[in-house]
């Protein structure tokens, strides 16, 4: 079949940044106009139609689907007796629900039906007193920011909706909600936040807090006497805490200096716990104790080789989670930070979910610890750990096949050009010899200093890594500068005027697959999502000859105009400012939506978007999508 790509009109229009004169014709497309909805419908309808007359892809979406699994559970916390968790349907529906003991649902708090697909589902997070109120976290379809919904779980009753907001957390004596809200003036490229107080009783919110200075947000910790800790992200790898009293409404700063990351991460007795990586890149952890300022701190886990990736105070122990070379490894701690035991994960590669970074929430009175727990050859399982023992066991589980023992799993370092140690895994089915012929699925992200830990499932495709791999594929996952993975200087090692690392890195990789004997060009698919879309485009750009194929998922690819989005100045953090002469010309350079150049062979590109994605905007993705 002849297929017609729907064409876009070209409108003229030019704009200025940093001194510099650019023509854009498809800037029409970033505002959500009629017309852009209906170049948005014949886009989808070509798509569609395409995999609908592709007998080979709609047979295997049909199977794919055939073997969907269970429904998967995350976010779980145990409070009043029971659990209360966010949990994701095989068809990608996202509810809040109230589940026994035994993962039944007991009920469903928030879903599309009872939404109207107003929303979508992020957490439920309990009221810490009162088992009939809960907060559920959401994000409004359309909204640049989530909302928080309280609502009573007997009655339905909508009690009250705060939206604009990036966190929230209750009162520990659950008679307070608190939130942190925000304003942008994209103009301007500054946020401006604050922290309220909404009060269950006479339903009054008041004000608690104003950051002076533009930040990206701020995240809200609660300790169990009460404190409030505003974790102010000046930028995702710069955060400011300040402690505010909610009797008092006194707030003091914690940190003495700004520009290294710093996180509450629970309290034991009247010792607070403190995550950082300042003067220590792979992270330590404070106790502070008598004094608000973190000054006063000792340490009680110092640097190691491993990334102190999470922490939990809990009861009167730590759970604490390391990254070794990207995977997830387990140990139980006593309060002075003496080593319990190491505790035993299910799998040599995986990933345990337990952020160092505003951490999930533990009610007083809790037994346990639900943690989400995944690696590339098992199927996402919650992970469920005794507060009193620090034993582990698996208690649910989305598919039932358990541990893959017929597909292998290899860690490889690969050399980039400037010498600097990369990271690849490879899974493969055992047995699988380098015949340079592999079909080759490449995943990477690179960038916001977050680790790309072993998953399960591709999140941007759906796909089940495993099943890639039954059809005899080799599927390579990437840890490339600009994450998490071996603490600060490896994400500062790519962003801002470093950023193109991560692109060399991921097409040095590339170039070792090739050189190992394992596959050749034409045979390696990439695959990334938002800075991981960036990735992917920019890499295309750059190498066009070294990959077969590409599938961009909510991508940046206007490294210039993202500046004047609502989250514009989030993005800036990152990747600088394209509005500042000195950043203008090295975002430029490597800008995909900028550098596509006329009769070149670039390989088939198949990019998707989301119609109310808040975080990369979905011109990025139809305006790369026309040329």
């Amino acid at each position: 079949m002849n297929w017609t790509y729907p064409l876009a009109e070209h409108v003229d229009f030019s704009y200025e940044c940093a001194g510099n004169y650019l023509t854009d014709n498809y800037a029409w497309m970033e505002k959500n106009d009629e017309k852009t909805k209906r170049y948005v419908a014949e886009q989808n309808l070509f798509t569609t139609s395409w995999f609908e007359g592709t007998s080979d892809v709609s047979q295997r979406a049909a199977d794919l689907a055939a073997k969907a699994g269970k429904a998967e559970f995350s976010n779980i916390i145990e409070g009043h007796g029971r659990l209360y968790a966010s949990r994701r349907e095989p068809n990608g529906e996202v509810s809040a629900v109230i589940l026994d003991q035994n993962f039944n649902v007991i009920s469903v708090l928030l879903d599309d039906e009872k939404s109207k697909n107003e929303f979508q589902v992020y957490q439920v997070l309990p009221n810490p007193v009162d088992p009939d109120i809960v907060a559920i976290y959401v994000l409004k379809n359309g909204a640049a920011r989530p909302s928080v919904l309280i609502q009573n779980v007997a009655s339905t009753e909508l009690i009250a909706q705060f939206d604009g907001l990036f966190s929230f957390a209750w009162a520990a004596d659950g008679k307070q909600l608190y939130y942190a809200d925000a304003s942008t003036d994209a103009e301007a490229g500054v946020n401006h936040n604050t922290v309220k107080a909404y009060d269950m009783t006479d339903g009054a919110s008041k004000l608690l807090y104003t950051e002076k200075d533009s930040a990206v947000f701020i995240m809200l910790e609660v300790s169990d006497e009460g404190d409030i800790f505003a974790h102010v992200n000046l930028s995702y790898v710069n955060i400011r805490v300040i402690h505010i009293n909610p009797e008092t409404g006194v707030t003091s700063r914690m940190t003495v200096h700004d520009g290294s990351v710093f996180h509450y991460v629970g309290s034991i007795g009247q010792v607070h716990y403190f995550f950082t990586d300042e003067q220590s890149p792979r992270g330590k952890l404070l106790a502070l104790s008598g004094s608000l300022s973190l000054a006063d701190a000792v340490t009680v886990l110092a640097e190691e080789s491993r990334v102190l990736a999470g922490v939990r105070a809990v009861g009167d122990k730590l759970f604490v989670v390391f990254l070794n070379d990207a995977a997830s490894e387990m140990a139980l701690y006593d309060s002075a930070g003496n080593k319990l035991r190491e505790i035993d994960l299910p799998d040599e590669y995986g990933t345990v979910d337990l952020a160092a970074e505003y951490p999930p929430a533990v009610l007083p009175g809790a037994k346990a610890l639900y943690l989400n727990y995944e690696s590339f050859i098992c199927p996402p399982s919650v992970l469920k750990f005794s507060i009193d023992c620090g034993k582990s066991s698996i208690v649910y589980s989305r598919r039932s096949e358990g541990v893959r023992a017929d597909i292998e799993v290899t860690s490889h370092p690969v050399m980039s050009r400037d010498g600097t140690a990369l990271r690849a895994f490879l899974v493969r089915k055992k047995g699988m010899k380098a015949n340079g012929q592999a079909p080759t699925l490449m995943y990477g992200y690179g960038g916001y200093n977050s680790s790309l830990n072993p998953t399960y499932t591709l999140p941007f495709m759906g796909l089940d890594i495993v099943d890639w791999v039954d059809r005899g594929g080799l599927y390579v996952h990437c840890i490339l500068r600009g994450g998490g993975e071996y603490g600060a200087a490896w994400h500062q090692a790519a962003w801002r005027d470093k950023k193109k690392n991560a692109f060399h890195d991921f097409i040095d990789i590339a170039e070792w697959l090739i050189t190992s004997g394992w596959t050749e060009a034409s045979k390696i698919a990439i695959n990334g999502g938002s800075n991981g879309g960036l990735l992917v485009t920019a890499a295309v750009t750059m190498r066009p000859d070294l990959f077969g194929a590409v599938i961009a998922a909510v991508p940046h690819t206007d490294m210039i105009r993202f500046a004047w989005d609502d989250r514009g100045p989030m993005y800036i953090t990152e990747y600088g400012d394209p509005r500042d002469p000195e950043m203008f010309d090295y975002m430029y350079s490597y800008s995909p939506y900028h550098n596509i150049r006329e009769g070149t062979a670039y390989p088939p590109l198949y990019i998707q978007t989301g119609e109310f994605d808040n975080n990369a905007y979905r011109s990025q993705a139809l305006k790369r999508s026309d040329l």
